[in-house]
């Protein structure tokens, strides 16, 4: 369905009155796409209904929105937060296009009167709604980096919002305006030049003056320009007065417009807001559960999308089979070096005809013959990849169609009886929901900083085990007081550097500080990555087993001051 921008013209210039100088009362979101604005008018409550979804509307009602409400999402709470409580002074159409800008005043901290705009896009298959001080957006319902439609960027309006409102010019400026591109056609001026333009509007002007659009303006006899520009003085005068809204119903154009057009109607409405309210009720509920429904279908497109990728990308790495087993090799050769923390290892290639130097990269921690056994598994597990890797592609690949055919039939709009059975056949291929438990404190993991590397230290068995189990990667540095009860230490790891003397030394006073030897002048602290840190099948809260370790003998020492981070 097509809402042209008359319509919300007359919309704007209907409430108004209503809306002016209103406060703002509660903010609710009841689907993604459905958000409710409380507005206290001087009559009573009246609930402003912001709809997202194709077709994107919004419009006034003073009966309460029943049924529930989902748990609001970070846009509403942004909302919530500039917008309840605060004076709505003025509602307005931008540029004649399908924008509106509701524009508020709240005081702000220290007393100071804060101005905010709620900008609405209208548009079809672009639908938004944009938070602004001033000029500079604070959010938005959808983020469009291409437009820069970011955090703390200034708002640009859409694509041709910058085109001139065509019932701002009599029938004269009209004239000199199209005439001005003699080479043109017509319907493209038109379309090029003004906001307001729809196409079943040009089609009935085209139509009542005999006019053809694919030839230019300035090109037509005299008597066909002047019976367009009375139609379009006519059609002005129409969208200036308060007279109802028209939905057409043609094929499969189905569009409203203040305009009467020379096809049937399909409804009439008194005013815009009925039109609007009458849309709604009847795309409503079955309307929702059919986006939900294209939405799941598009997530599931791109799942599978990502796994053919990602299949595609293995089948690619099987061309390194023999580099893996010749790095294999050369690290088997040379297993007596010890190669610390170091996250590569330069070595003579005795394997080349011509003995040269290659550098391997290996896991920072583990010995050669460790690395040498890895770099073997993958040569393994290639092998056998490559029996399988097209089989599971084309599995993929078929899936990808299979789902490509749901979203076909979806998109033809189904009446709800088939809905119901996509929705069943689709079932089997979502996740099952989890049953919802309490929710839990979050976890405050004690950090610091130093030399550059975060620092994490658990505080009690729950934080230990979180800090460990959850926060740390393979590749952090965790340490514990040798043989006592304490903390564990984690060092996050920086992409792409090693762990310094002190880094380490610092991070073990500090494991050697929260715990039970804190009060010693010196204690013993082990040290390993994350890796070789296991939690055994059934055992206790934070209780760990590790390997690969070294000791390191430290003072201890607790943090001057704590800084929590969730």
């Amino acid at each position: 369905m097509n809402i042209d921008s008359l319509t919300w013209g007359r919309w704007c210039r209907d409430n108004a009155a209503v809306l002016q100088n209103t406060k703002i009362g509660q903010i609710r979101q009841a689907e993604d796409t459905l958000f409710i604005l409380t507005v206290l008018t001087a009559t009573g409550p009246q609930y402003l209904i912001i709809e997202l979804q194709q077709p994107a509307r919004c419009f006034l009602t003073a009966a309460r929105p029943s049924g529930t409400h989902r748990q609001p999402g970070n846009f509403c709470m942004l909302l919530r937060k500039h917008l309840e409580g605060a004076t709505l002074l003025r509602v307005e159409q931008v540029c004649g296009d399908r924008l509106l800008r509701f524009s508020f005043s709240r005081i702000a901290a220290g007393g100071k009167l804060a101005e905010k705009s709620l900008l609405l896009e209208l548009l079809p298959n672009a639908a938004n709604c944009i938070l602004l001080e001033e000029h500079t957006v604070l959010d938005a319902w959808r983020r469009y980096p291409a437009r820069d439609l970011l955090p703390n960027r200034e708002y640009t309006l859409p694509a041709h919002s910058e085109r001139m409102l065509w019932t701002d010019f009599n029938s004269a400026e009209l004239a000199d305006l199209l005439g001005a591109t003699p080479t043109e056609p017509a319907r493209a001026a038109f379309l090029r030049l003004f906001n307001g333009f729809s196409r079943p509007l040009l089609t009935a002007m085209a139509d009542a003056a005999a006019a053809d659009l694919e030839t230019p303006f300035a090109s037509w006899p005299q008597t066909v320009r002047a019976a367009c520009l009375d139609y379009l003085a006519a059609a002005r005068a129409t969208c200036l007065d308060d007279l109802p809204v028209y939905r057409y119903r043609t094929g499969k154009r189905d569009f409203l417009t203040p305009l009467r057009l020379t096809e049937p109607v399909a409804e009439t409405h008194p005013a815009a807001n009925a039109a609007l309210q009458a849309v709604q009720n009847e795309t409503g509920a079955a309307s929702v559960r059919l986006n939900e429904l294209r939405r799941t279908v598009q997530r599931l497109l791109r799942k599978e999308a990502r796994k053919a990728e990602k299949i595609a990308a293995e089948q690619a790495e099987t061309a390194a089979l023999e580099q893996y087993k010749r790095y294999g090799d050369l690290l088997a050769i040379h297993a007596h070096i010890d190669p610390g923390y170091a996250a590569e290892i330069t070595l003579p290639d005795l394997l080349a005809e011509t003995p040269t130097e290659v550098t391997i990269p290996i896991v920072a921690g583990e010995t050669l013959v460790q690395n040498s056994q890895r770099y073997y598994k993958k040569y393994n597990r290639l092998k056998n990849r490559r029996s399988v890797a097209e089989q599971y592609h084309q599995a993929a690949l078929a899936q990808r169609d299979y789902l490509e055919s749901i979203a076909y039939f979806l998109a033809a709009d189904p009446d709800p009886e088939r809905v119901l059975q996509i929705e069943e056949e689709l079932a089997p291929l979502l996740p099952k929901r989890k049953k919802t438990s309490p929710d839990r404190p979050k976890m405050q993991i004690l950090t610091t900083e130093y030399d550059g590397y975060r620092i994490g230290i658990g505080r009690n068995n729950a934080q230990n085990e979180h800090l460990t189990m959850k926060l740390a990667r393979p590749d952090d540095l965790w340490l514990h007081a040798k043989d006592v009860p304490g903390s564990h230490v984690v060092i996050f790891r920086q992409d792409g550097s090693d762990y310094t003397e002190e880094v380490i030394y610092y991070a073990a006073t500090l494991a050697a500080g929260y715990s039970r030897a804190g009060s010693a002048p010196k204690a013993e602290v082990d040290y390993t990555l994350r890796r070789h840190v296991k939690k055994p099948n059934g055992a206790a809260l934070g209780f760990v087993r590790y390997t690969d370790y070294r000791t390191i003998l430290v003072p201890p020492q607790q943090l001057p001051h704590e800084k929590r981070e969730h």
